[in-house]
């Protein structure tokens, strides 16, 4: 507990004839963080005076913040204090009160915990802190009126604390009263700008306005300043993930050694699917990090090798992960899927059943034993029970429910159980059981037009891979050829690289000789590996942007400082101006349509703060965008930013300060060459 909380909390307690010496004791062994050792000092406070209730007060306090699952016996000594305190000590009575108002409220006790606050308000109505609890709990509650009302009394008693601005501030945003809630955010910024809590309350107010950029800036500050807003931080960056790749990819560029970015980014790439670049960051970070982080390290970069279909470099950075710690249930599991994949079906099974063992409640353990169990092992008894398992572990695994009736049909002849299943499925709460499930699970029971009207309903806007995948698999039991391959290729180009499984999978047996098929696995498998080969090469530089640390390339003086210069935007060539005298980097209108037309730009990679693309197509001048990669001679820059500008014969111009953000730049004027580095 800091010196502050204790200095305020003695302030709050009136007794001036106490005895000094345990209570002290027991306030230094807090400081300390020796907290069973201050447990026996104000055990001996009590001991030596029963009748006191300071004694049972602080002994509250150390249960409740300090001792796990100890909260009943922080409630017993808080309301022994209560009924010791003099009745005419009504302040003393009163943090009392508020104290075991938390306690209930921390138990999920509303009506004690209301009645405690509000009698301590009765006691103490000119002490803030009830009215902060009170309104505190009223937002919880969900009467954001009732929460107004008391953090403005808050504010009227002490009209410089914050906690009651960012109450009211809380309290109109759950009235949906959003841009007046920021007004008051804004306030709070403008006379401090270390206030985390206006920040992230701000942050979750843009969120709910569809304001990305701005939400994810005010987050991305709070992750800044306290590393407990990471999942955060997480939830909102995957509203606009281009952007937010680029404010932390800005932010690596000031501090190259701040490990927690490297974490940020590699996490936001995985999420868009950029396990290349996630690698790289882990790199990045094994390099810079203590023994202890690399099992993780390990685990998060042998996972991208997992998605990206390289099971071999995945096995070997699961293993490593385990020579330094073999107890680790996942690291098993996750090097079965990858033996699954490489047709190692009896090693899979083997890594499965040890992390079973290691961890026997997780559902999904079973659910791989039994897709490896069978067809593959053809222990049908023993898939069958895995199934089984994994659906009393998870109620929502419908997906085995689904492949155990399957087993009941074409592994046992048992048409009747398969009905069974399938009828669980169908007839199940659908915020249960995902729609391909489902409609899988309508053909299976002979009701092909409902299968199909669901294929066409719930598959076209749908962006998730695992979904778009089932569904494609269902289109196929369809006999719909074309509508499968269609699907498959929203698959592939949402990340999915794990080609194998199709290849293991005799659902998709009929369209495995399709040309337009076959087309497309060669097209994505040769992406895969161009991939797989910039995996290979070693990276030299902080950012993870390129295997090249520095090139020099020709230019030509166009006067006035400026220069031209051949590169790559997005890997299409370009010819750009390199002006010393200017600070930005933009791109005509008329480029960006061309890129967008052409596949070089999507809609992914504009994130200007304007409304960049109306419903006509049409571009906003002043819209930013993120070149996602940027070649000059075999160095790449990743993210950078740009503008675009209305002149349709304005150049690609990229400015001198501008483009230091991102790399060393030297111009050679007599041999007219241009020298481009990373930092």
């Amino acid at each position: 507990m800091n010196r502050f909380y204790i200095i305020l909390s003695l302030l709050l307690i009136s007794f001036n004839a106490r005895s000094q010496n345990n209570i002290d004791k027991g306030f230094d062994f807090m400081e300390k963080e020796e907290y069973d050792k201050a447990i026996d000092a104000f055990s001996k406070e009590i001991e030596e005076k029963p009748s006191s209730p300071e004694g049972y007060y602080w002994r509250s306090v150390v249960y409740y913040y300090y001792q796990e699952d100890r909260n009943r016996e922080a409630l017993s000594d808080i309301t022994k204090g209560i009924s010791l305190v003099p009745k005419k000590d009504k302040k003393t009575k009163a943090s009392y009160l508020r104290h075991r108002g938390d306690i209930y409220r921390y138990m999920k006790n509303t009506e004690n915990s209301l009645k405690d606050y509000n009698e301590a308000i009765i006691l103490d109505s000119e002490n803030k802190n009830g009215y902060l609890k009170r309104g505190e709990l009223y937002l919880n509650e969900k009467n954001p009126a009732a929460a107004l009302s008391d953090f403005e009394r808050a504010k009227k008693i002490d009209d410089s604390d914050e906690d009651a601005e960012v109450g009211i501030g809380r309290a109109y945003s759950d009235m949906k009263q959003f841009e007046k809630s920021n007004d008051i955010f804004n306030e709070i910024i403008r006379l401090n700008t270390e206030n985390e809590k206006a920040f992230y309350y701000r942050s979750l107010n843009y969120l709910s306005l569809n304001k990305f950029e701005e939400a994810i800036k005010d987050m991305f500050y709070c992750v800044q300043k306290n590393g407990d807003y990471y999942s955060s931080f997480l939830m909102v960056a995957e509203n606009n993930i281009p952007y937010s790749i680029a404010i932390v990819s800005e932010k690596i560029v000031e501090q190259p050694s701040l490990q927690s970015l490297y974490y940020t980014r590699s996490y936001l790439y995985e999420t868009d699917n950029q396990y290349t670049e996630a690698i790289g960051d882990y790199n990045k970070l094994i390099d810079l990090s203590e023994e202890d982080d690399l099992i993780t390290l390990f685990f998060r970069k042998g996972r991208c090798f997992y998605f990206m279909g390289q099971y071999s470099g995945a096995v070997n950075l699961f293993d490593a992960a385990l020579e330094k710690d073999s107890s680790l249930a996942y690291l098993y599991g996750w090097r079965g899927l990858c033996k699954f994949l490489q047709s190692d079906y009896k090693e899979a099974e083997n890594d499965l059943t040890t992390a079973i063992k290691k961890e026997p409640g997780r559902a999904w353990y079973y659910s791989y034993r039994a897709d490896v169990r069978f067809p593959y092992l053809n222990d049908k008894k023993g898939a069958q029970n895995d199934y089984n398992m994994a659906f009393s572990l998870d109620k929502t695994a419908y997906p085995d429910i689904l492949k155990r009736g399957r087993l009941y049909n074409k592994g046992f002849n048992l048409p009747e159980k398969a009905t069974e299943d399938f009828k669980k499925i169908i007839t199940a709460d659908s915020s249960s059981v995902d729609h391909p499930t489902k409609a899988q699970a309508l053909f299976f029971s002979g009701k092909t037009e409902e299968a199909k009207e669901m294929l066409n309903i719930f598959s076209k806007n749908n962006e998730s891979e695992a979904e778009l995948y089932e569904f494609a698999r269902l289109a196929v039991l369809l006999n719909e050829t074309e509508t499968a391959i269609t699907l498959l290729e929203k698959v592939f180009d949402n990340g999915f690289c794990r080609f194998e499984k199709i290849e293991m999978d005799s659902d998709f047996d009929p369209i495995k000789k399709n040309e337009r098929f076959i087309s497309l696995l060669n097209e994505w498998t040769e992406k895969r590996n161009q991939a797989f080969s910039l995996i290979n090469e070693p990276s030299e530089n902080t950012n993870n942007n390129t295997s090249v640390k520095s090139a020099t390339i020709p230019m030509k003086s166009k006067g006035s400082g400026t220069y031209e210069v051949p590169c790559k935007i997005n890997n299409l060539p370009l010819n750009m101006i390199f002006d010393t005298g200017a600070s930005d980097i933009s791109i005509s209108k008329t480029e960006v349509q061309f890129m967008l037309k052409n596949g070089y730009l999507n809609k992914n990679d504009f994130v200007g703060s304007q409304r960049y693309i109306d419903a006509n197509g049409d571009i906003s001048v002043g819209a930013t965008i993120i070149f996602r990669s940027v070649e000059f001679g075999g160095v790449v820059l990743k993210n950078v930013k740009a503008t675009v500008v209305n002149n349709s014969n304005a150049p690609l111009l990229f400015g001198q300060s501008a483009l230091s953000k991102y790399g060393k730049i030297i111009i050679d004027n007599e041999k007219k060459q241009i020298t481009i580095g990373l930092k």
